[in-house]
């Protein structure tokens, strides 16, 4: 909320304060569980390609290469990871900082919940921890997946 001071010295009236509020967008507030579902998925898939014995990327009938996979599969588990968070609430977060480590260093380790009931904490752990922790072992996933298949 932010607060303006007009004086307008012309017209012989002098307003005091008016009270501006900022909304976010509609679209803003709609579709977390939806970018959660495919970070899981993505996180999924991240963990088959690395324990698949062989891989023969194959689009549309054209051969890719394995490290051209894996950075696309990089690009995606971050976009999905960034939709994530700005479409789904964060702990601490009322300045809404984008990076706001210690929200999601708090949510991601349960910070907090003590004297928590045990179905309250399992609902913490897998709508809000498990994107963040999918989002971290993709990440290391991926860029392990990309240097063997570099240094192969």
């Amino acid at each position: 909320m932010s607060e303006l001071k007009i004086d307008d010295s012309t017209q012989g009236q002098s307003i005091e304060s008016v009270q501006l509020t900022v909304h976010d967008p509609k679209d803003f507030q709609e579709g977390g569980s939806e970018h959660c579902r495919a970070l899981i998925a993505n996180g999924s898939l991240i963990i088959v390609l690395l324990l698949a014995s062989k891989l023969e990327p194959e689009v549309l009938g054209i051969e890719v290469s394995v490290p051209i996979l894996w950075v696309l599969i990089g690009v995606a588990h971050i976009y999905f990871f960034t939709m994530w968070r700005l479409t789904a609430p964060v702990e601490a977060d009322k300045e809404n900082h984008f990076w706001n480590i210690r929200g999601l260093y708090k949510q991601a380790v349960l910070g907090g919940t003590k004297g928590f009931p045990g179905k309250t904490k399992a609902q913490l752990v897998f709508i809000r921890a498990m994107p963040i922790w999918v989002f971290l072992l993709g990440l290391l996933g991926v860029l392990y997946g990309f240097y063997t298949h570099i240094r192969a």
